[in-house]
C-alpha cells in the first residue's frame, strides 16, 4: 500500500488511517525511522518486547548461557557493578 503525505511545518506527518489500521498503530507508539539515503526513508514500528527478547537471546547464544534465568542473572550482575562504578566515580 502507498499514500503520499505532505509534510507540516514542525516536520510532521499524518500516517493514513488505512496505514494506521493495517499495522495497529496507535497514539504513543513508537516509530522508527532510517534515512536510507538518496531520498529514501523507511519508517517500522518499534516492538520494544521482540527487541528486548531478541536481545537476550542473542546475549545467551553469544554467551553460552543455558537457559533465559542465566541470562537475566547476568544482566542483573552487569547493572549493579555499572551502578557501582557509577557510585564511585560522583
Amino acid at each position: 500500500m502507498t499514500e503520499i503525505v505532505k509534510v507540516g511545518k514542525k516536520g510532521q506527518i499524518t500516517l493514513p488511517k488505512k496505514i494506521r489500521d493495517k499495522e495497529d498503530l496507535n497514539e504513543g507508539d513508537l516509530l522508527e525511522v532510517k534515512d536510507m539515503g538518496e531520498g529514501g526513508i523507511f519508517i517500522s514500528k518499534v516492538d520494544k518486547k521482540r527487541e528486548i527478547e531478541t536481545a537476550f537471546r542473542l546475549l545467551g547464544k553469544a554467551t553460552n548461557f543455558s537457559d533465559t534465568e542465566e541470562v537475566v542473572d547476568y544482566c542483573r550482575k552487569v547493572r549493579s557493578e555499572v551502578f557501582e562504578e557509577w557510585k564511585e566515580s560522583s
